[in-house]
C-alpha cells in the first residue's frame, strides 16, 4: 500500500489530506473522513457524502478527481451533473 499526500496550491504536502493505492484502487481521505474512491480495474467511481464537506475538501477532491482519476472536474455543477448522468458514479450515502 502506497499513502501520499495531496499538494497545496503553493507545492507544499497538504496536512490531513491523503491518497493511498493499494491493488489499483485509489481512495481519498480528507483528515479521517473517506471523501472518494476510484477503482482502475473497473472505472468506478464511489464519491461518498462529505464531498463537498467545506472548501478546503472541495479543493483537494477536485485535486483528487483530476489527477487520480478518469473522470474530470471543473466546477461544482458540472461534478454534480456527471454523477446523475454517470453510470460509473455512485454517491455513497
Amino acid at each position: 500500500m502506497k499513502i501520499r499526500q495531496l499538494k497545496t496550491k503553493f507545492g507544499n504536502q497538504a496536512n490531513n489530506q491523503y491518497v493511498t493505492e493499494e491493488n489499483r484502487v485509489s481512495t481519498f481521505t480528507s483528515y479521517k473522513s473517506k471523501i472518494a474512491v476510484f477503482d482502475w480495474n473497473t472505472g468506478k467511481l464511489e464519491v461518498f457524502k462529505d464531498w463537498d464537506y467545506s472548501k478546503t475538501t472541495l479543493f483537494y477532491f477536485k485535486q483528487f478527481i483530476n489527477e487520480e482519476t478518469s473522470f474530470t472536474y471543473g466546477n461544482k455543477a458540472q461534478f454534480e451533473k456527471l454523477m446523475k448522468e454517470h453510470k460509473d458514479i455512485t454517491e455513497v450515502l
